[in-house]
């Protein structure tokens, strides 16, 4: 465990992450000799970047004025669930399963609504096929 910025550096007013991690990979960890991974299909590169997230969710927001605080709800729950994951791998040695903290993702949005707004009619069944365009029928 160290420092963020012990964890990658600045090269030409960009940062490169360079995470060392605790343990190698599991063979169950690593497909055909690829890691398993994630792909950011919100950016050409693929890759997680903040500033592009960003500008996501500022134009959703901006698509769908009064529907903000459902978007930010879903966006706080994916967080939530990443630093949940995260604590857990750091502190209890347990590795995350990205469709785990998917589904957690999905049920922690959904219950929220339905605590936040009693008209919301959705079912989790429905949400779990695809929650924006039930956010989109609010």
């Amino acid at each position: 465990m160290g420092l963020v910025s012990d964890m990658g550096n600045w090269n030409n007013g960009s940062w490169l992450w360079e995470v060392r991690w605790l343990r190698p990979w599991l063979e169950a960890e690593v497909t055909n000799g690829v890691c398993d991974s994630w792909r950011w299909i919100i950016d050409a590169s693929q890759l997680f970047l903040v500033r592009v997230t960003y500008l996501t969710l500022h134009y959703e927001r901006n698509r769908h004025k009064s529907k903000d605080h459902w978007w930010i709800l879903g966006w706080s729950s994916i967080i939530w669930n990443v630093w949940y994951a995260w604590n857990k791998f750091i502190f209890e040695n347990k590795f995350p399963n990205k469709e785990q903290i998917w589904q957690r993702c999905l049920f922690n949005t959904w219950s929220w609504m339905k605590a936040f707004k009693k008209d919301f009619m959705v079912s989790f069944q429905q949400w779990q096929v695809s929650p924006g365009v039930c956010l989109l029928n609010l």
